[in-house]
């Protein structure tokens, strides 16, 4: 384990990748709780969802090509920084009274179409930094991360919330500034290339069509995929829009009990 700690290039991908996996959540919060109370719509809750979700589904495919065919650092670098951008640039509007619905929905998706270029180049690039006999640790410690970001950030974001009175602008500045520091930290990462340059001559369809069909041709892997996806997107993801409601509307515990409840 101690060969992983001192392994300075995988713990500056872990750290970025947790400061991006806490930030998205975070985020994700404060966009829910900021609808619901401007709007006091199910349907605007819902469309957010929708924008949150959907770009993952669609250029999931598609990013993992890139990661595999381009610079794993340059990819996590500049994501991180639109990343930041986005989330200033909505907390910007907020401030100046200038965000529509419309303009809050375009920039949802645009996060979440960062954050599906991002995540694929990043889990990517970890057994690339490390040796396999520490593969198994490290992929620990990533989850670590993964999970733990889950429950800590809509927890910290309904909590400050709460504290600071729904100062959504506020938030997003914190959030958006966590984003541009994490990219900063990654430009010293050095991520090795995991092939010959002439690979990427391969034609981008040829590689996402032999991606599908891989797939394909793995039954039980196919009915992993479509079962997850069911359940993930079609039953858990309403989850998020049941529990905003009911935070607001039921219990009224306000942001601070939909951070505990997430």
């Amino acid at each position: 384990m101690k060969a992983i700690f001192t392994n300075k290039d995988f713990m500056l991908l872990w750290a970025g990748l947790t400061v991006s996996r806490f930030g998205v959540r975070f985020i994700d919060l404060v966009i829910m709780w900021f609808v619901i109370q401007e709007t006091g719509s199910a349907l605007a809750l819902g469309a957010t969802v929708v924008c949150i979700t959907l770009p993952t589904l669609l250029f999931g495919p598609i990013a993992g090509v890139l990661a595999d065919r381009y610079d794993k650092k340059k990819i996590i670098v500049i994501m991180d920084f639109c990343n930041g951008a986005l989330i200033l640039t909505l907390a910007a509007l907020m401030f100046t009274g200038n965000l529509s619905m419309l303009l809050l929905y375009i920039l949802v998706i645009s996060m979440s179409t960062v954050s599906a270029f991002f995540n694929p180049a990043a889990s990517a690039s970890v057994p690339l930094l490390i040796e396999e006999k520490d593969l198994t640790r490290a992929n620990s410690l990533n989850q670590f991360s993964q999970q733990g970001s889950n429950i800590t950030g809509p927890a910290a974001a309904g909590v400050l919330l709460a504290v600071f009175n729904n100062e959504y602008g506020m938030l997003l500045i914190v959030g958006g500034t966590a984003f541009i520091i994490s990219a900063i930290m990654e430009i010293w990462l050095k991520v090795p290339p995991v092939s010959d340059r002439e690979q990427v001559e391969v034609k981008f369809i040829q590689e996402l069509k032999e991606g599908l069909q891989f797939i394909l041709e793995d039954k039980r892997l196919l009915m992993l995929i479509i079962t997850g996806g069911m359940i993930i997107n079609f039953f858990l993801a309403p989850l998020s829009v049941y529990f905003t409601i009911m935070s607001d509307s039921i219990f009224n515990v306000g942001s601070g009990g939909l951070g505990m409840l997430n």
